[in-house]
């Protein structure tokens, strides 16, 4: 059996990597080998050298590589390590049942000595139970130094021959021209990947305030949620960077433009979710743009206005959100306009999409859009509501004795 799931995603793990002044790594050296299995039975293996040999039984006492159930059983030892030592190592103890992912470390600190105390405690809480704790890296070379060389993560590179490569896949005889030449440009764009630098720390300082604003926006190929976090310290520096984006192709059914860019506010409001709840830190604000006035409108309204797709998503995004949080945002300013189109690496380094709206540089209140496009024809999806008439006979006598035709007015709801 493969067990439940124990430690957290790699997304959540790398979003809270981010969240730390001082960055730690570090690796459990051979970790399924130092875990001893109480009950074998389960991992034998037969064998013999030779065919005139008697057959041995042997019996795995350790975890064993490949088996199903080896993460969770790995997992769930160093948690319950963690959980008993609690008291003796709390840092330890909450980094390792919050910043492993498996054997693999990835923790911090936001200040030296708090960087050095966690440092120590974690080795000296594995070291508790035969384990090692080994390939330490960090950005601080004051930590570093205070760990033995030989402990530390080798600073070795892979270098890769793309001449090798373009060969490979360019020179084979009878490749149609048009896909040569596609090829070749693809080829000589990736190598501007390389000068795409992504900084690590998401705050100006340990302290400060906080901030999330989401982007959404979408086309007939695909529709883009993209999240960027504003920092403000106490002397008003601004750090704004990108911290999480999801795209996903449009339907191959043919969906409406306005439908599509509600898919993509949804999207945009199930990813702010998770990523507050990710980051657990303090969020001073969350605001959400669209470049659609639809969408607005049909946010800014009850669900039970629209029909059935657009009611369910409005519904869910209500939901996940209020009206207020909703902003209007031209399309040449919106961030996530980029990824519903494609662009090529070298255009990626100097566009929007890394540099940032300008606004967000800015003092509050923003000086976005400040005249929204109004919507002159009626909106698409809504319900409507017309009345009949319909007369019944009243076979209840009036005052005068005569009976009379009533005339009721019905509600009847039509969809169009």
């Amino acid at each position: 059996m493969v067990g439940p799931q124990l430690q957290t995603d790699l997304t959540t793990l790398l979003l809270r990597f981010r969240m730390h002044k001082i960055a730690i790594t570090a690796d459990i050296e051979k970790m399924y080998r130092q875990i001893t299995l109480h009950d074998s039975d389960f991992q034998r293996i037969v064998w013999r050298n030779s065919p005139f040999e008697p057959i041995q039984d042997f019996r795995l006492t350790r975890i064993a590589y490949g088996t199903a159930s080896a993460p969770y059983l790995a997992i769930k030892c160093l948690q319950q390590l963690a959980l008993n030592e609690s008291n003796n190592f709390p840092l330890a103890s909450k980094a390792a049942l919050k910043d492993f992912y498996v054997d693999d470390l990835m923790s911090g600190a936001n200040s030296l000595s708090e960087a050095l105390e966690l440092q120590n405690q974690l080795t000296q809480m594995v070291s508790s139970a035969g384990l090692v704790l080994r390939k330490w890296a960090s950005n601080c070379s004051k930590l570093l130094n205070s760990i033995d060389s030989d402990m530390r993560l080798s600073s070795t590179s892979l270098n890769i021959d793309n001449d090798d490569t373009v060969k490979t896949l360019v020179g084979r005889k009878g490749t149609p021209t048009n896909i040569k030449l596609e090829w070749e440009q693809l080829a000589n764009d990736v190598q501007f990947v390389k000068d795409i630098k992504i900084p690590r720390f998401l705050l100006v300082d340990s302290d400060n305030l906080f901030h999330l604003f989401g982007f959404s926006d979408a086309s007939e190929k695909a529709y883009v949620a993209a999240i960027y976090c504003r920092s403000v310290s106490d002397t008003g520096k601004i750090n704004v960077q990108l911290i999480i984006a999801k795209t996903r192709v449009a339907p191959l059914k043919t969906v409406s433009l306005p439908r599509l860019e509600l898919c993509g506010a949804l999207l945009l409001v199930k990813l702010m979710d998770f990523t507050c709840k990710a980051l657990n830190y303090p969020i001073s604000q969350a605001q959400f743009y669209t470049d659609s006035t639809i969408v607005l409108s049909w946010i800014g309204s009850h669900a039970s206005r629209w029909k059935t797709f657009v009611a369910n998503r409005v519904a869910k995004i209500q939901t996940l959100s209020s009206a207020t949080q909703w902003h209007h945002i031209s399309g040449s300013a919106n961030p996530a306009d980029i990824a519903t189109r494609g662009v090529s690496s070298s255009t990626l380094l100097t566009s929007i999409w890394f540099c940032v709206p300008k606004f967000l540089h800015e003092t509050f209140p923003f000086q976005t859009d400040s005249f929204v496009p109004t919507l002159n024809d009626a909106l698409p999806e809504e319900r409507y509501c017309t009345l009949q008439s319909i007369i019944v006979p009243n076979h209840l006598p009036d005052e005068s004795g005569s009976r009379k035709l009533n005339c009721i007015w019905l509600p009847s709801f039509e969809v169009r």
